[in-house]
């Protein structure tokens, strides 16, 4: 048994309780009567990373998208043959305030039994990417002034987000400024961003926790989760709905919505919480993609197009704040389970709700 527990960015838990055989929401994994969970690749090379429980299996390849430096794949197990239901532009999309500049550099394995794997993945995370607003007088680490001449907009020195970062926050949700005449906030530029990615024995999919050093959120993002303070923390399932449901009962047809949706999650007052997908007829196989969530997030489709189909997604990754102060270790369960629709029009029908309540988490880790 290999058992290594990160240190620094990862503090959610003792070591003690990570390194127990069999921690206690994995009481009943033994019993179900799946295959142990594997893991193989080495952490010092995070893109040869494969979990695999039978069932599904995911890895961190390397997408075309140059956006994507963080998407993970997932593949379901089909008459023993592993497909892809993730789209490769897309993966999993993870997007935590602006793009990536690289992928993970590390990958700490926390959790190895039988009956759990837990990995999480580092990346060295600078939020002064390129893009077209105002550096607010910073100059990016990426622009030399001596070859390339001042920094302005006009230039070509502009960021992905105004002044190069995340205003830093204050514990009320107020930015915080260094000087009298509160013109420009102080900043956060470069974080350690770590995904942590939990597969268990005889499950349909697997956990997913974003967590940054230092944070961007505090308290305050539990009263008010749809603040852009601490910017965009996506987890979605990419560019592939025709028929979107929610736990909430909402219901979203692409492309016919044209339009961005919101999936009333946060309108939800009891759980469970979690939304459900099924691709276009001419996906690579017939399937039902779903994301259950740990308490209710912020959680759309986007449109951007009146032809194209739907990007259903979590737009923001926040934490539950648990008591003791620290932010839980999951935020979403992203799963899938093969499912062959009889009619378009008629979805969702009850098998496919019916086929994602069965596959829902029972215990969140």
């Amino acid at each position: 048994m290999r058992v290594v527990c990160a240190v620094g960015v990862l503090a959610l838990a003792s070591c003690d309780a990570r390194t127990s055989p069999i921690a206690s929401s994995e009481s009943s994994l033994s019993d179900c009567g799946g295959a142990p969970v594997m893991l193989s690749g080495d952490p010092a090379v995070p893109r040869s990373i494969v979990i695999d429980n039978g069932i599904v299996r995911v890895s961190y390849p390397e997408l075309p998208n140059p956006d994507q430096r963080g998407g993970h794949m997932l593949e379901l197990n089909v008459d023993g043959m592993w497909k892809p239901v993730l789209g490769s532009w897309y993966g999993d999309w993870t997007f935590f305030a602006s793009p990536f500049f690289e992928p993970a550099h590390t990958a700490h394995v926390l959790t190895e039994t039988p009956d759990a794997v837990e990995v999480a993945f580092e990346f060295d995370h600078w939020l002064d990417h390129p893009g077209y607003y105002s550096t607010h007088g910073h100059v990016p680490r990426w622009w030399n002034e001596e070859t390339q001449g001042p920094c302005t907009v006009e230039a070509g020195c502009g960021c992905y987000l105004a002044g190069c970062g995340i205003a830093q926050i204050d514990h009320d949700g107020y930015s915080i400024f260094p000087t009298a005449d509160r013109t420009v906030p102080k900043y956060v530029r470069h974080v350690t961003f770590t995904k942590v990615i939990r597969v268990e024995r005889c499950s349909s999919g697997y956990f997913v926790g974003y967590h940054s050093n230092p944070s961007l959120i505090g308290p305050w993002i539990e009263n008010h989760p749809t603040l852009n303070n601490a910017g965009e923390r996506e987890h979605g399932l990419g560019w592939m709905s025709s028929v979107t449901f929610a736990s909430s009962g909402v219901i979203v047809h692409n492309p016919e919505a044209g339009q961005h949706t919101s999936l009333g999650i946060l309108e939800q007052a009891a759980g469970p919480w979690w939304f459900a997908t099924i691709p276009p007829a001419d996906a690579f196989h017939p399937y039902v993609l779903f994301m259950a969530e740990e308490h209710p997030l912020p959680s759309f489709v986007w449109q951007f197009s009146p032809t194209h189909y739907g990007i259903p997604l979590v737009h923001k990754m926040n934490p539950e704040i648990e008591l003791d102060g620290r932010p839980g270790r999951y935020q979403t369960f992203l799963g899938a389970f093969p499912y062959t629709s009889p009619d378009r029009e008629a979805e969702p029908t009850p098998e496919a709700r019916a086929g994602v309540v069965a596959r829902l988490p029972e215990i969140w880790p």
